[in-house]
């Protein structure tokens, strides 16, 4: 488990980083997949908001505790350039 100032440290590789906030134990499938299609373009990191530092990152970015959020960090890694929130609409067509 890397701390969050060594994922967000773009030093290295210059390219932008993801992290997925869900309140879920593991991330989905979905999210691995794109993980790995964009591997060498974007780094990709997850939290668990279950776990006690996923609940520091969910305090500190101000984010939804029941909603998965996805945090986008370019050159600032104070504050995240883009916060998307993953919801789930479901159509029921009778």
């Amino acid at each position: 488990m890397r701390s969050l100032d060594s994922f967000l440290a773009v030093e290295q590789d210059n390219k932008p980083r993801v992290i997925l906030l869900t309140p879920k134990p593991s991330a989905s499938l979905l999210y691995y997949t794109v993980a790995f299609a964009y591997r060498n373009y974007v780094v990709f990191g997850y939290a668990s908001l279950a776990e006690s530092s996923g609940e520091k990152l969910r305090r500190k970015y101000k984010v939804d505790e029941k909603v998965p959020s996805v945090l986008v960090f370019k050159e600032e890694k104070a504050v995240p350039e883009l916060v998307v929130k993953v919801l789930l609409v479901i159509f029921m067509i009778q």
